[in-house]
């Protein structure tokens, strides 16, 4: 019997399989404390966002999942102060994207 990590394990040695999961990739950990944060934030954090040149359309897209932009990560995690070097190891679209280094 496999365990499911073995099976996925398995399948990212796959180009198609890989290429396809991620572009799928949308939220992380590290989004997750993100966007509990700014939900915890409340009525302050469209300014912040504003502050931090991000689009209402950018965090929304964080908070339902349904795309998530490694600079726009970036630039909140620097505001809250929350250790974003794994993202280097950990998102497969960190390393298609332009950082702000």
């Amino acid at each position: 019997m496999l365990f499911f990590k073995e099976i996925m394990d398995e399948k990212l040695k796959e180009p198609g399989f890989k290429r396809f999961f991620d572009q799928e990739c949308h939220i992380c950990p590290t989004t997750l404390r993100i966007v509990s944060e700014f939900v915890e934030i409340g009525l302050a954090r469209n300014s912040i966002l504003e502050k931090l040149g991000i689009s209402q359309k950018e965090f929304n897209d964080l908070y339902w999942a349904d795309h998530c932009d490694p600079r726009v990560v970036i630039k909140l995690c620097r505001y809250l102060g929350i250790d974003f070097t794994g993202l280097s190891r950990n998102c497969p679209k960190y390393e298609s994207s332009i950082l702000p280094y």
